[in-house]
Order: C-alpha cells, then structure tokens, then sequence
C-alpha cells in the first residue's frame, strides 16, 4: 500500500481550492475589461462556490476508504467499533483468497465504490462516514482546533455553517441559484463572499485532518489523538435534527431562557461522559442527551421546544432505572434548588423515589446557566478518593472572559496566568482557576477583594506545613475549612446543616508578592 495516498488526497483538495479561487480572481478582471461574452460574472463565483464543495466531498471520500484499508492491512491496531461493519462483496473475497488480487487494491477499490456513493458534504455524512475509521465525536475537537487558530466557535456553529455553504451549493446545482421568493432573478454572491468561504472550508478541513491524528503514514496510529469509545449514535428523528431545534430555540421562548437552553446543549457534547445526542420526532424539535453511567448510558435531560416556551427535562426516572446512585441525585436536587421557584417544580422528586421528568421552566432557566452547569457537572463527576478532583474543568474562552472592574483582581489574573492558571469558572463571588499541566484548581475569594484582601481557596488535601513559615501568608489551622457551594471541584463534607458542602482551605496573602509564591507552590 502507498503510504502517502492520503496526503496526496489532501493536496488534491488544496488544488481544487487553488482552482476555486483562480475563478473567484478571474470575475473582477473580466469586469474591469468589460468582457461582454459572459453575461453575468457571478457565475464564475457559483462555479467556484460547487468546486470547492465538490473537493470537499472527494477529499474526504479518499480519506475514508485510504484509512479503512490502512486500517484492514494493520490488524495490530485498535480500531472503532463501526470499522467492524464494513463489508465486502463475496467477489473481492474469492479475488484475495485466490491470490488474484492483491489485499490492499482489492479493499480500496470495493471500499472506494461503496464511499464514493454516499455525498459527504453535510456535517451528519462526515461525521457517519469518519466514524468507520475513527473513534470520538468529530465536531467537538474540530471546533477546539478551529478556536485556537482564531475566534472561538462551538461545535454547532461549524456544523451550522457547513450546511449553509451546503445549502448554498445544492441551490447553485438544482435551482440555477435562482431567488425563491420575488423579486425574480438569481441570488446575490461577491467575489468577498466566495473567496471568505473557501478559506474558510480550508480551515475547517485542516482542523478535521487535524482531529484525525494528521495525515496518515505507517508508523502512527490513524484515529483520534486520544484513545475513547466511539460516542453514541446520533438518532434522527423523521423530522427533526439538531438544525431545526437551534432554529426553534431562536424562534421560542425568551431569548434569557432559549440562552440557558443553548448552552446547557453545547456543555453536553464538551463533557468526556457525553455518548450522543437523540433527536425527537414530536411536534416541536426536542433533543436527549445521553451521558455514559458506569457500563451503561442514561438520558440525563431533554429540551423539548413549543411555540409558546421551550423548557429543560431533568430525566431523574431515566437515570434512577440507569443505575445512578440515589445520593448522586438527591445532590442534584439540593443544586438545583438555587434556581427561583425550584421548590415548587423539584419539591416532590425525592418523595417520588426520583421516578420524575420535572421540567424547568423559563422563568427558572433565565440566568441559570451556572447553576445548572455545576451541578450537572458533578452529577456526571466521578467520586473523589484521595486527593483527586471530581472533573478538571476547562479554561473559559477569550470571549467569555469578563473585562475586570478592579484593578487588583485584574493584577492577580494576570500573575496567576503568568504561573500556568487561567479562569475555569465565574461567579460573583469566586473565581476558579485551573492549571491544567499540574492538574491544579484553586479559587480566588470575590467577595474579599473589593476591600483589597487576597483569599485563596486551596483543596483540603493541601499541605498547609509548606506555608506555615511564610509570614505574609493567613494560614488556618489544619481541619478548619472553608465552606462553599461555589467550590464545585473540591469534595463535599457535612458542616453545620443536614446537606454536605463543598470544602477547601482559605489563606490570605498579605501582599502580591505572598499571592504569587502561594500559587507557584500550591
């Protein structure tokens, strides 16, 4: 087998885009030399929109098969679970088993036959068609690669905007791109709005190679760069799909409470206990997601949507049949009871021995994204034993980092980044930050320094021995803790009330200096 098909199958894409934007260069031209033979010069800028659609489509259709049979010829290395229904004809069998044929050729031509029917432009065949050769939820990572290398963008967006080039494309090949509402005529386009979508299928094609673990050579393992079961299947409905339940947040409800709602949705396919998303087939788009639960999985929520409102399912019955621990969800209960007019919509889970979809309604979604996501969070946590967080959290994006009111918080951002930790989690009244080379979590105590006190939050596994010297640093007394429900990463522990709290040792640095050299050592 060549090892170097699937980079060749790359760098025929970048001719295909190399040759979308010669068209899109050529229009101005044609314009400035008033070329009379062609009547409408956007139609060089439609032919090179479908070019490099079309070279998306073959490149990753080549992608595939060159990886199958990679993957076919190694049987040393792991592969995903799907990989194992591929088939092939019973001629390709009787041709190797002949020896008339050789392995590789034999599987590339009846595997290439067999992809190259299938049209991967929309994200949903990507996704299914990658899903032989690889293991792990494919727009995820292509989202993180894609926000390093510029703004930050989210899974759904690049799906989102992939179907929209897509949509584009098909109305250029079957409607002529013809307007389908008056007034008459064809749709607008620019050389601008060409040449932005190529680069930017450029990008998002980079980022999947990217995912994929880089082009393929003999010596690496093709798949994902780290090793996770395959998620579960998305389940599309004969009606809707992850498109039309977007559109229906937009269109329903509040946008307060259709916010909550799109964000509860993007944190599920982030989380490492994600399996997959099952769209519904009701009258309205909803959407369950399903979390890994030990061996099993579970639907921990639903969104379902309507024209009046659009609410939250928390599926307590589904989970409870799952096998999860009833302690786990009566803290799910306690977490969620911060949310305005909790008590009325959760009050009787428990009595109920959780056999309960309690639905939160809009009024209790507006501005509850925190405290939904925390206790989701650590519902999905695993136990803490020893010294170990129940979940590492993730650094915010640049975008949802708040422009610092004080000064001196803004200093100690910048001297805690200088040291590898970055805000993880917001609340008016603490700051997490994490470091995640050291796989450290510490807060930052808000509500202390608008009076010009510095107080860290540090896990209560912390030695406290190696600040006891250190006469600009308040350090407590060993098992006198810090109590917080905003500790969301530190372990829980009964204090003065019936529910257990989160807990950590509180210092207070006297000086800058001190805040620097506790978080160097922590």
């Amino acid at each position: 087998m060549s090892t170097n098909e699937p980079v060749e199958a790359f760098d025929e894409f970048l001719e295909n885009l190399k040759y979308a934007r010669s068209l899109v260069k050529t229009g101005p031209g044609l314009v400035a030399l008033q070329v009379r033979a062609l009547e409408d010069v956007t139609d060089l800028y439609r032919a090179a929109w479908s070019q490099s659609v079309a070279g998306l489509d073959h490149w990753i259709t080549r992608e595939i098969t060159e990886r199958a049979v990679f993957l076919a010829l190694r049987p040393d290395l792991p592969r995903p679970p799907k990989f194992s229904k591929l088939e092939i004809p019973v001629e390709a069998f009787e041709q190797v088993h002949r020896e008339a044929g050789e392995l590789g050729e034999v599987l590339r031509r009846c595997w290439g036959e067999k992809f190259a029917r299938v049209t991967h432009q929309s994200p949903e065949r990507i996704k299914e068609g990658l899903s032989f050769v690889t293991a792990g939820d494919l727009w995820p990572k292509v989202a993180e690669i894609m926000s390093r290398a510029g703004s930050p963008i989210k899974a759904d967006q690049v799906r989102e905007r992939l179907r929209a080039i897509v949509d584009r494309r098909n109305r250029i090949a079957h409607t002529a791109d013809r307007n389908p509402a008056p007034p008459p005529g064809r749709a607008k386009l620019t050389a601008e709005e060409t040449a932005d979508t190529i680069d930017w299928l450029e990008e998002m094609a980079r980022a999947i190679l990217e995912a994929l673990g880089g082009p393929l050579n003999p010596e690496d393992l093709v798949g994902p760069p780290e090793e996770v079961d395959e998620p579960g299947l998305v389940l599309t409905g004969p009606q809707w799909d992850e498109r039309s339940l977007l559109h229906a947040l937009e269109k329903y409800g509040t946008p307060e409470a259709s916010d909550v709602l799109l964000t509860v949705y993007r944190h599920a396919e982030t989380h490492a206990a994600f399996r997959g998303y099952s769209f519904g087939a009701g009258t309205f788009p909803s959407v369950s997601a399903y979390f890994r639960v030990g061996q099993d999985e579970a639907s921990v929520w639903s969104i379902y949507t309507g024209s009046d409102k659009s609410v939250l399912s928390i599926n307590f019955e589904w989970m409870r049949a799952r096998g999860f621990p009833v302690e786990r969800l009566a803290r799910l209960v306690d977490s969620l009871m911060r949310l305005p007019g909790a008590e009325r919509v959760l009050g009787n889970v428990a009595a109920a021995d959780y056999a309960k979809r309690p639905s939160l309604t809009p009024e209790m979604l507006t501005g509850g994204s925190d405290v939904i996501i925390a206790a989701l969070d650590e519902l999905l946590a695993s136990n803490i034993q020893g010294g170990v967080f129940r979940f590492m959290p993730q650094p915010l994006s640049s975008d949802a980092v708040p422009v610092w009111e004080l000064p001196l918080e803004e200093r100690l951002v910048d001297l805690a980044e200088s040291l590898g930790f970055v805000p993880s989690h917001l609340t008016k009244k603490k700051l997490e930050l994490v470091n995640l080379d050291r796989g450290q979590v510490v807060y930052l105590d808000r509500e202390k320094t608008p009076s010009g006190t510095i107080a860290v939050i540090v896990p209560p596994w912390s030695d406290l021995e190696m600040w006891a010297s250190d006469t600009e640093l308040s350090v407590p007394v060993a098992g006198r803790y810090f109590h917080s429900t905003n500790l969301r990463v530190f372990p829980r522990r009964r204090n003065r009330g019936e529910a257990e709290i989160h807990h950590g040792y509180s210092i207070v640095c006297r000086t800058e200096e001190a805040f620097q050299r506790l978080m160097k050592q922590v």
